[in-house]
């Protein structure tokens, strides 16, 4: 587990079995403005269990697993955590949008794609508070 810089951002659990790719994750993530925690698996039995004590905003999840399916492990961990964004990462190009909201290739432009997939997630709890507060403050104080 590592805390990134930011106190009340998004929180990232990488499932990745190529241990130095993950720990570049770990590294890029944390140095974000709005990353609050990054923590990883090196494989899905351990991302099933980081997720049953963390809740991620977002799970970056290889295709390419030592101990089994990738997308038994999104499912599990979409059952878990319904409002976290899953999106895969691979070398391969393969159609994931069936159990995965994105996909993105390991290559040159890795890193900055998930920093806008990051940034629009972040995007999008905001703006989910922003609704929540908007909400609240039309009922009143006393209407719940």
């Amino acid at each position: 587990m590592i805390r990134g810089i930011g106190s009340s951002g998004t929180t990232i659990l990488i499932v990745e079995d190529d241990e130095n790719f993950r720990q570049l994750l770990e590294v890029f993530l944390t140095l974000e403005g709005d990353v609050r925690e990054v923590r990883s698996a090196a494989n899905g039995y351990e991302a099933i269990q980081e997720c049953a004590n963390f809740r991620p905003d977002v799970v970056l999840i290889d295709l390419v697993l030592p101990d089994g399916s990738p997308r038994d492990v999104a499912i599990r961990i979409r059952a878990m955590h319904p409002r976290a964004s899953l999106v895969t990462i691979s070398g391969m190009n393969m159609d994931t949008s069936a159990w995965a909201d994105h996909h993105v290739s390991k290559g040159a432009h890795t890193l900055e794609e998930i920093r806008r997939l990051v940034a629009r997630r972040r995007e999008i709890r905001l703006r989910g508070i922003d609704l929540e507060d908007r909400r609240t403050r039309a009922d009143g104080p006393n209407s719940r």
